[in-house]
């Protein structure tokens, strides 16, 4: 039995992965944080399971996304190789719906709300499952708390 084994340090903090994504190239494009303190976290790793070089110089790129810890918590490829990423910020009322696009080296789209959050309201929203639908829209599932817990689904239109 063969076992290959791959520990990320994430700039010497805790990390952890949330999701793994194979891309088109045979990539595997891994997402989650990092702790103390908590950053939203991309990692590429190549088919031959070694750091890609071509992204962050093969180390961890931890996002730190406004004021708030975040952290990525689903994630879903596309065709073209970029991969989508979602989840939120942590912190009280601060906490919301962060959304993200990773071009296929593993770093962030800029055309994409320029890394910025995606709030739905004045409550704590958190995504926890994107989807790719065929149009190239992205449905992005979750939970909003206003009052008690409410399942949502957004869809982004551009």
């Amino acid at each position: 039995e063969y076992r290959q084994i791959i520990a990320i340090d994430a700039q010497g903090r805790s990390a952890h992965v949330s999701r793994v994504i194979e891309q088109t190239n045979g990539q595997l494009l891994c997402v989650g944080s990092s702790r103390d303190p908590m950053h939203s976290l991309t990692f590429s790793v190549r088919s031959d399971g070694r750091p890609d070089h071509r992204c962050n110089a093969g180390h961890p790129l931890l996002t730190n996304i406004g004021q708030s810890p975040s952290q990525w918590t689903a994630a879903c490829g596309c065709s073209d190789g970029s991969v989508w990423t979602v989840g939120a910020t942590i912190g009280g009322i601060d906490a919301d719906f962060i959304v993200a696009r990773h071009l296929p080296d593993g770093r962030p789209d800029q055309a994409f709300a320029d890394g910025n959050g995606t709030r739905l309201g004045r409550s704590l929203d958190t995504a926890t499952a994107v989807v790719l639908q065929d149009d190239q829209r992205v449905v992005v599932a979750g939970y909003s708390l206003d009052g008690h817990y409410r399942a949502v689904l957004v869809r982004y239109l551009t």
